[in-house]
């Protein structure tokens, strides 16, 4: 397997636990009743997502620009699932979860 292979999982494994792991510990405090603090907190997050997405993609443009975009896509959906299980299965060791 070709190193920029690894590397871009390694980024998809980032990016993937950054998003489940926002989404699981601020689903609780954003609610129907939308107020003035669920918008702040949700702009929020997605300032900060998107700032660690720029820069990952600033970081490692240049080795992921060669990888197909087929391959991506096909090495994407069991990083997704291998990430949200082996998030899973640490939250429920922690008692978190």
């Amino acid at each position: 397997m070709n190193m920029r292979y690894i590397i871009f999982l390694l980024v998809e494994v980032i990016i993937f636990s950054s998003i489940i792991l926002v989404q699981f510990f601020l689903s609780p405090y954003i609610g129907a009743p939308f107020s003035v603090i669920d918008i702040i907190a949700g702009i929020m997050i997605l300032f900060l997502l998107g700032l660690l997405f720029y820069f990952l993609t600033i970081l490692f443009q240049k080795k992921m620009q060669s990888i197909p975009i087929k391959i991506k896509i096909i090495l994407s959906i069991p990083c997704f699932l291998l990430t949200s299980l082996a998030l899973g299965i640490g939250l429920s060791f922690l008692g978190i979860g």
